[in-house]
């Protein structure tokens, strides 16, 4: 529960013992008398006439100091009291590691079909015979078995491909810096005796230097329209007791590749060191064929790049997701520094 200072009636009664008429102690809480003779210096507020909060929000006005905590100040003598301390003005920097990706790559044809049917596919039940390429491989002349003539009257030759491209840094929230408070926040409570001649203001300690003069939202403060400062209280000043950070990066991706343009020719031959060609067939984004003229088999092949160009991969990734979630404390709404 949040302390609340109660007027105490001992100065009154005080008054009372001493022999001082009911008239002076009256001028406390009584409407004013008509005419200057009335007036009472005594009674006079003590303080400042403050203008009372409206409905949902506390009656006690406090004093509120805010900035850095080392530089915090005592509660003054009029408002002693500590009251509500917190926080505001969260500092939060750093970010995600910036992703990067590695380059792709164009990659040969990984190999041919062998066809008893011509490219044109005459033949019914044609027969297939499917040589693949040595790993890696880099175009150099390659055996290909020797297949017979009649799996050979055609040559199906595959498309060069692209390499997809990897994460090269993988995010993560090591750059993030310790959040930490900007300003600290005091608030102390006190009590000024004497009357006001407004029945809408209320007699309240009168801000020291350095001090605001505010008055609390009741309860949790919630973000909604209610919240808004009232006329006379025009500074807004939300403190907060803690917070939780939940903020992370998400993981490092890469886009396709874009820019590329892969193009290969590929050639075959009758004998095992591609010396005596049946032909050459010139693939890029599609797979091709051609017949075998030659009527020999298909005994090695090799390949040379027309157009060798990867292209790139954008890098996604390396964002910054959730946020530091603050706890509030109270809110307060103040008259500006005097």
């Amino acid at each position: 529960m949040k302390p609340r200072l109660i007027p105490s009636a001992i100065p009154v009664l005080a008054l009372l013992a001493a022999g001082c008429g009911p008239p002076e102690v009256g001028y406390l809480w009584s409407e004013p008398t008509a005419g200057g003779a009335g007036g009472n210096a005594a009674v006079s507020c003590a303080g400042t006439c403050a203008k009372l909060p409206p409905w949902g929000w506390e009656r006690d006005h406090v004093l509120l100091w805010t900035g850095a905590k080392a530089d915090a100040p005592p509660c003054p003598a009029n408002a002693s009291t500590p009251y509500l301390t917190g926080y505001a003005d969260l500092i939060a920097s750093g970010g995600c590691d910036a992703c990067t990706c590695n380059d792709p790559a164009c990659v040969l044809p990984g190999g041919l079909i062998a066809s008893s049917s011509s490219c044109a596919g005459s033949p019914p039940n044609p027969m297939y015979s499917s040589v693949d390429a040595p790993p890696a491989w880099d175009g150099a002349c390659t055996s290909t078995g020797n297949l017979a003539v009649k799996d050979a009257a055609s040559m199906q030759i595959a498309a060069p491909t692209v390499t997809a491209c990897t994460p090269i840094t993988a995010a993560v929230a090591a750059k993030f810096d310790p959040p930490f408070w900007g300003k600290y926040v005091l608030t102390c409570q006190g009590i000024a005796y004497g009357r006001c001649e407004d029945s809408g203001s209320s007699c309240v300690p009168a801000p020291d230097v350095g001090f605001r003069l505010c008055i609390e939202r009741s309860g949790m403060p919630a973000e909604q329209e209610s919240d808004a400062c009232p006329d006379g209280f025009p500074e807004r000043h939300r403190i907060y007791e803690s917070f939780t950070d939940q903020r992370s990066c998400t993981p490092c991706a890469c886009d396709s590749p874009t820019g590329s343009e892969c193009a290969a020719l590929v050639s075959t031959y009758t004998d095992a060191s591609c010396t005596t060609p049946i032909g050459s067939l010139a693939v890029s984004h599609e797979p091709g064929c051609f017949d075998d003229v030659t009527g020999m088999g298909v005994a090695s092949m090799a390949a040379t790049w027309i157009s060798n160009t990867p292209g790139k991969c954008k890098p996604t990734g390396g964002d910054i997701v959730g946020e530091i979630v603050s706890v509030p404390s109270s809110l307060f709404c103040c008259q500006p520094l005097q």
